[in-house]
């Protein structure tokens, strides 16, 4: 059905057309929704969508632009359109699998096991209406929809953004100083770090992983360095101390998330081209190098630093910084470990370097999916850690879960299985 192999009998039809008698005719109006999508190694997610619109028959550099722009909007992925497309992450590779099959608004698109790493949301619809034709399993959200933009859904004053839930500032394009006015709004009055340790260990728990910092820069700290703290919101006090405080009386591990990426600081750069950027980009790092020093000398306990916000050229060309990082916090910090996620060699590689040698302590490449336990052998010989949301990859906070699917709790027991059979961590 999908013309990449040679039928040994029979006819399908389409519109009374036999499509094996008229490959072309039907090309034009078929997209496909492969189980397992290899991306070009040298392609950025633009190039490649831009090289499925040649393939549709979009003629025109200008026409091809304007079509690739639009569907990456569509399924958020613009701003990161000029990152590799196998360096995305695995819920992005699927939107972005999406956006391929729908390119040139086709009337038929053949899906197969969409499943398979998908998020389980709509998919972005043509005005005409759309055939969608299910192999293996069935999509539970698998409605027949029309002008449905949406793979994900999160909310910003009214307005439904598609997008993971913490780049909602990104999405709805609010400048930093406002989105931050937020703060003046917080207060997790209820909040009980004890009660929470104390559930968390009843549940098995080992350790709490909790953000110090996510991309919009506000920390969870009264931070020196940043006005936008937990010490300038209503709540007022440090949440971190509270926090590790309650762990240590109940012997539970602390780790810290940190965002590099930080959209408040205004020395942050996505890349480097020009003298001044390098400047500026030099300040933004002895920023951080400040702030991860606080982090290590307030709460000494904590047990592990996980990095994120790292994928940019900026950091790429500043690997020896990742370097640096590491190895302060372990000097400040005895035995704590950092993700292989904060790594970039001097090639730009990340996780692992240009000789396959895992960077940091352990590998933290995987999110929203798991390693093949028949075919990823290796992963099993390394420390390695996966992280996974209930509802559908909200990162951040996010009041309505019905806009997105949520995990049962029979799927969470088997990815939970699944890690845990290959010798280490859902997260």
């Amino acid at each position: 059905m999908t013309l990449l192999q040679s039928s040994s009998s029979g006819s399908i039809l389409f519109d009374d057309c036999d499509i094996l008698h008229h490959r072309k005719e039907i090309r034009s109006v078929l997209g496909y929704l492969p189980q397992d999508f290899r991306f070009f190694e040298k392609l950025k997610t633009w190039e490649f969508l831009d090289y499925g619109a040649g393939l549709a028959g979009i003629r025109g550099k200008r026409k091809q632009a304007e079509v690739v722009d639009e569907l990456l909007r569509k399924v958020g992925l613009y701003e990161v359109r000029d990152r590799w497309a196998n360096r995305l992450s695995g819920g992005m590779k699927r939107r972005l699998d999406i956006a391929q099959a729908i390119v040139g608004n086709p009337k038929i698109i053949i899906v197969d096991e969409p499943t398979t790493g998908l998020e389980n949301r709509t998919f972005n619809c043509n005005d005409s209406g759309l055939v969608c034709m299910v192999l293996g399993d069935s999509l539970r959200t698998g409605k027949r929809r029309r002008n449905s933009a949406e793979v994900r859904g999160y909310a910003m004053k009214g307005k439904v953004y598609p997008g993971e839930a913490e780049w909602l500032e990104s999405w709805a394009k609010v400048p930093s100083d406002e989105w931050l006015e937020l703060m003046k709004q917080w207060n997790p009055e209820k909040f009980d770090a004890k009660e929470w340790v104390r559930r968390f260990k009843a549940a098995g728990f080992r350790y709490i992983k909790i953000t110090t910092k996510q991309h919009e820069g506000f920390c969870l700290w009264p931070s020196e360095y940043s006005p936008y703290n937990v010490a300038r919101t209503p709540y007022g006090k440090d949440i971190l101390v509270e926090l590790v405080q309650a762990c240590g009386e109940e012997g539970m591990d602390i780790h810290f998330y940190f965002s590099v990426m930080d959209w408040s600081h205004p020395d942050w750069r996505y890349d480097i081209g020009s003298r001044e950027d390098s400047i500026a980009f030099r300040r933004f790092l002895a920023f951080m190098d400040n702030q991860l020093k606080e982090l290590a000398t307030r709460y000494p306990s904590v047990k592990d630093f996980w990095f994120d916000g790292t994928w940019d050229s900026s950091i790429k060309k500043n690997a020896w910084w990742t370097v640096y990082a590491e190895q302060m916090l372990k000097e400040l910090v005895p035995g704590v470990t950092v993700n292989s996620r904060l790594r970039s060699d001097e090639y730009g590689k990340r996780h692992f370097d240009s000789n396959g040698h895992l960077m940091g302590g352990y590998e933290s490449g995987y999110e929203r999916r798991l390693p093949d336990a028949v075919k990823d052998l290796q992963v099993p010989r390394r420390d390695w850690e996966v992280c996974m949301t209930i509802p559908e990859n909200q990162w951040g906070y996010h009041k309505d879960w019905s806009l997105s699917y949520v995990k049962k709790t029979v799927e969470s027991i088997g990815y939970i299985v699944h890690a845990v059979s290959m010798g280490k961590i859902w997260l």
